[in-house]
């Protein structure tokens, strides 16, 4: 009878490492979950962490890992003490669990490798609950990562990615969206809300699933309709300031935002009253929006009315 293997895994979200037996190598990481707390995100590997700063010695990869394939990995990267201490004064963290050993241009390295990749903010205000103390400790800085490959690769390949990255072994993610919303927490309200967006590199762009993508069809088509976007290229601009996912969004869905703005060329006040009589749901200040924004084009219609009557 074969012996049963035991891996430890890299630290999960919340703090703790969880095992796998076996051959199993699927691990549930709720926090990386689409909705924060139903569906989990499937994962492969994530095993071994070998030293305090998680550093991995890019060996001993179990055959059942090195068979998985997929597109898109997760990565933590935890930056060194003199990195924190030369760009991060405010934080907390004393070095009780050990400093990281990524190198300073990290982020140039990846990018040298030609594939796409998005970086969290750094994480440097979790927290985490000392068993010991029962308080809340600062936990070890750190940036999520996700790497995507234009076709499916090895868990081997990528691994060499961690491994230049001095970083745990990767995730394997079956549904990216859900990490990339962990890295501000966008669903997990009761852990620190990180402000500033997830960096894109080399053209990476989130993976939307159909509610995604109609949600923001929905917010462009607003945004068409309240700053007067009478041009499907002023729509571009626009969404080029609200994220990938929404040039994403604009940039695929060409013929459907062009004939939203030449509707809103030919009759603005139509389309304005239409829109706000027919959506449900508008918040009270978008319907201030609108009302002023039909205020003003039926001022303006007045006005050019009583010109040419002249």
């Amino acid at each position: 009878m074969a012996r049963e293997r035991k891996y430890k895994t890299k630290e999960a979200p919340d703090g703790g490492t969880s095992e796998t037996s076996g051959d199993s190598v699927s691990n549930s990481v709720d926090d990386y979950s689409t909705n924060g707390a139903g569906s989990q995100a499937e994962t492969v590997g994530a095993v071994a962490m070998d030293g305090d700063d998680g550093a991995w010695d890019g060996v001993g990869i179990p055959e059942v890992e090195d068979t998985a394939k997929g597109r898109h990995f997760g990565y933590v990267v935890y930056p060194s003490e003199a990195y924190i201490r030369a760009n991060v004064p405010d934080c907390t963290y004393d070095g009780y669990a050990g400093w990281g050993t990524a190198p300073d241009d990290w982020i140039q390295r990846l990018e040298q490798t030609g594939l796409s990749f998005v970086v969290s903010p750094l994480h440097y205000l979790d927290t985490v609950l000392d068993a010991s103390t029962g308080e809340l400790r600062p936990k070890k800085p750190h940036w999520h990562v996700i790497v995507s490959w234009g076709n499916s690769t090895t868990y081997r390949t990528a691994c060499a990615i961690a491994e230049m990255l001095s970083a745990p072994r990767p995730l394997l993610l079956r549904a990216p969206a859900g990490l990339y919303d962990y890295m501000t927490h966008k669903n997990q309200p009761e852990k620190h809300q990180y402000q500033d967006r997830p960096v894109a590199y080399n053209g990476w762009t989130k993976p939307l699933d159909n509610d995604e993508m109609t949600r923001i069809k929905d917010e462009l088509t607003q945004i068409v309709i309240l700053t007067d976007c009478q041009e499907y290229v002023e729509l571009l601009l626009e969404a080029e300031t609200m994220g990938a996912e929404y040039k994403q969004v604009a940039m695929g869905q060409t013929m459907y935002f062009t004939a939203v703005c030449n509707s809103l060329r030919w009759g603005p006040i139509r389309v304005a009253e239409r829109y706000l009589a027919r959506t449900p749901g508008l918040d009270s200040e978008t319907e201030r929006m609108l009302r002023e924004r039909i205020r003003q084009l039926k001022e303006k219609a007045a006005k050019e009315n009583e010109k040419g009557g002249k």
